[in-house]
């Protein structure tokens, strides 16, 4: 997988790689995936609802590159809050898993100009919402539900 899908809907290579690799994580952090929501209109991001004991939170999987965060709750019109697994980064990393997952601290600080060059790189569509909406965060630009 690379940074540069171009269509909006996630290819099947793609949500059957991203798919079989969050399951494998799951194992290893004892975890229950759910269902997966791939197309979930204007929301530009995927996503996976994750159980643990009667705990339950998702994996947002960012549509057009292999970018992934876990939120706290189940995401419903901008009420993300983004949080950290070190036992979720370390199975990632073990599994040469086909994203990167961004940390709570990244998604939650003010753009940089630095930022603004990674999230643009992502997709041409993050590079209007920067112009567009003039979002605060790396997180409000990658997870929205703009149309």
């Amino acid at each position: 997988m690379r940074l540069t899908y171009t269509s909006r809907e996630p290819q099947i290579e793609k949500k059957r790689e991203i798919t079989t690799t969050l399951y494998a994580i799951a194992r290893q952090c004892g975890w229950v995936i759910g269902d997966f929501h791939w197309r979930t209109y204007p929301m530009s991001f995927y996503w996976a609802e994750v159980r643990v004991s009667d705990r339950k939170f998702a994996i947002l999987i960012e549509e057009a590159s292999p970018v992934v965060a876990l939120s706290s709750t189940v995401p419903h019109y901008f009420n993300l809050a983004f949080f950290d697994d070190t036992a979720f980064v370390e199975a990632a990393r073990h599994l040469q898993a086909p994203f990167v997952v961004l940390a709570a601290s990244e998604l939650a600080k003010p753009l940089s100009e630095m930022d603004r060059a990674f999230v643009a790189q992502l997709s041409a569509q993050h590079e209007r919402d920067l112009k567009y909406w003039k979002p605060d965060t790396v997180g409000a630009v990658i997870f929205n539900w703009w149309d």
